[in-house]
């Protein structure tokens, strides 16, 4: 992490809300969540066609489970594999910089437990 990075992340709580944008729902299974949600958004609809529908999942996760922290080209991201996914919802046509919350939660997708933890030393 950066200096910056570093501070940002020390002045972050101790659980973090973060988000994570896709087109698929294997996607949910991500490492890498930003603190934005209108730039997970921006992900949830970059691949998206019509048989790829934008997905916007809403997580939590202790910061002492954080990997690192990017604050660069201004994704605010965090990097976790212990992310707790709280919702998912489908994306409906709304603009991409909208953050009000016209969207409907999907009844077909289930919440994802954290992913194992790996060792990889």
């Amino acid at each position: 992490m950066s200096d910056e990075g570093l501070r940002i992340f020390d002045s972050l709580p101790e659980q973090i809300e973060v988000w994570r944008g896709t087109s698929h729902k294997r996607g949910l299974a991500g490492l890498s969540w930003t603190r934005d949600r209108a730039m997970a958004v921006f992900f949830a609809r970059r691949f998206c066609s019509a048989k790829r529908v934008p997905l916007l999942a809403k997580g939590i996760v202790e910061k002492r489970d954080v990997i690192a922290y990017f604050g660069g080209r201004g994704e605010r991201e965090i990097v976790s594999m212990k992310v707790s996914i709280m919702s998912v919802t489908k994306l409906s046509d709304i603009p991409s910089d909208d953050r009000s919350p016209i969207v409907t939660t999907s009844p077909t997708i289930k919440p994802v437990a954290p992913m194992p933890t790996l060792n990889l030393i």
